[in-house]
């Protein structure tokens, strides 16, 4: 089917719009544009709380202390502990990217150009939302990201940072994890791919050519899983590698966390929008990707940031 073919079957009237716009987003297409974002979105696909509003904001009850139990004598008083609570609020923010396609290219296109460009903006603004996610520094419109939510976890590979030659910050963020109470056997891993490529190079001892991480006797045609101490790793390109520790520079942060303590607050799911009016007059289409989500973790002490990775 020709692009044009796609468009004249699918788009359908923006809700609210007063007829200028069409979403490009069919009920029998929803499920893949959410499919597509979690296959490039680190936060999704790590296994968060995805809650959905639909307001511009939501408070969600956050338990922070259980209250004191403790042993007391038959028929005797029970004492009265009450747990502690607080408020959490969670903005979604915008995420989103557009370009004007001319007609043209939309009529004649093979494979049709509509669906590579929703792939392409799609895949765009999930990696814009894990950016914020991971690492924005909560001002608006900016998420408030795992390295800048206070209380977390930290720690430091050395005094200046450097590339790694064991795995003992990794063993030392886990053992945090324990140290709070978090779940650390459900813990993840998120890292630069630069980080991975040089844990991969490390060896088992001196002069072996096995690889740390290797289960095998050491041949190079088996493969690595990717997982350290039996938690999944998951690579992200968008982390800065131009942090600095002490004198060292172009670093970069590993985040430890426990997925099941970290929401993802979601106002509105990936949708890839279709405005042929807007530039009429160049005889172009503006095509749009967005979302709107927040994300929010309750509990700190579930996330251990390591700083200072080459």
């Amino acid at each position: 089917m020709r692009a044009g073919d796609l468009l004249a079957a699918e788009v359908r009237a923006l809700t609210g719009a007063s007829g200028m716009g069409a979403v490009f987003t069919p009920a029998e297409n929803a499920a893949f544009a959410i499919d597509f974002l979690r296959k490039r979105s680190v936060i999704f696909r790590s296994g968060v709380n995805v809650i959905r509003t639909t307001g511009d904001s939501i408070v969600i009850p956050h338990m922070t202390s259980d209250g004191t139990a403790g042993a007391i004598a038959e028929s005797a008083s029970i004492p009265l502990s009450d747990p502690n609570a607080e408020a959490l609020t969670a903005t979604p923010r915008k995420f989103a990217q557009g370009t004007a396609v001319p007609n043209e290219v939309l009529a004649d296109s093979k494979p049709a150009a509509l669906e590579q460009l929703s792939k392409s903006l799609i895949a765009s603004v999930g990696l814009a939302y894990d950016l914020s996610a991971l690492e924005g520094n909560g001002t608006a419109p900016n998420v408030r990201g795992l390295k800048n939510v206070s209380g977390i976890g930290s720690v430091t590979n050395g005094t200046n940072g450097g590339a790694l030659t064991n795995l003992d910050v990794i063993a030392d963020a886990l053992g945090m994890l324990a140290e709070a109470n978090a779940d650390d056997e459900s813990a993840v891993i998120v890292m630069a791919p630069r980080t991975w490529r040089a844990i991969m190079k490390l060896k088992e001892a001196t002069g072996s050519n096995k690889s740390l991480i290797q289960n095998s006797a050491g041949s190079a045609a088996n493969g690595v899983t990717r997982a350290l101490f039996g938690r999944p790793v998951f690579l992200s390109g968008n982390l800065s590698l131009t942090e600095t520790l002490g004198t060292g520079t172009n670093l970069s942060s590993v985040y430890v966390y426990v997925p099941s303590e970290l929401y993802a607050v979601v106002r509105e799911d990936a949708v890839f929008d279709v405005n042929p009016y807007i530039y009429g007059d160049k005889d172009q289409t503006l095509v749009t990707a967005k979302m709107r989500a927040d994300l929010l973790v309750p509990n700190p002490g579930a996330v251990v940031r390591i700083s200072g990775v080459a």
